[in-house]
């Protein structure tokens, strides 16, 4: 029998079944960009009234979707937002959208990639070249200096976390590295 005031499975407008089913769409979209290179978080998460024998009228999703291939990150937000669309029609639910950044990837300078890798190779530091996909002050540095990133590795990759930690030989082997970056863009014509 039916608790009285329940309402039934079929009935229902649950706001934060319809954000769960959005962030498993936007996990699916990430892994099929077309340029495999595409990441897509929803890093938070939150419904109200947030009583666990209440339905959640409201729920909101903080989304970052990210790539070094522009067109590819757009084609995920739109396809993102077309998912979003058909979920809270399917539902019964209302959808209110917030852009708040949406920033252009920005390309490291090739002089100080090379004064990095030439530093690298004059102490005998093994090196990886990468794309950071995180967001860091260069892309904003980049419209006025050119630009390059020196990372040092973390224990079990964590980083921007309080349980990162960075061994005190990397970060010594990362301010050579550093030094000799900026001794050879110093030399560079």
């Amino acid at each position: 029998a039916a608790h009285a005031g329940a309402t039934p499975m079929d009935a229902r407008r649950d706001a934060l079944a319809g954000a769960v089913e959005a962030a498993v769409e936007l996990e699916r979209l990430g892994r099929e960009s077309p340029s495999g290179t595409t990441v897509a978080t929803v890093g938070a998460i939150s419904a109200s009234p947030g009583a666990i024998n209440v339905i959640p009228g409201e729920a909101e999703l903080h989304v970052d979707i990210r790539d070094r291939d522009l067109s590819a990150r757009d084609a995920v937000a739109d396809a993102f937002v077309a998912e979003l669309e058909a979920i809270t029609e399917r539902r019964g639910l209302e959808l209110e959208l917030e852009t708040i950044a949406r920033d252009t990837p920005v390309a490291c300078s090739p002089a100080i990639v090379a004064a990095a890798r030439s530093a690298c190779r004059d102490l005998a530091v093994e090196y990886v070249e990468l794309t950071s996909g995180a967001y860091h002050d260069a892309m904003l540095m980049s419209a006025k200096v050119p630009v390059g990133m020196i990372f040092v590795p973390s224990v079990d990759g964590v980083s921007h976390s309080p349980h990162e930690y960075t061994a005190p030989d990397d970060i010594d082997r990362g301010v050579r590295v550093l030094a000799g970056t900026l001794r050879a863009l110093a030399h560079a014509p």
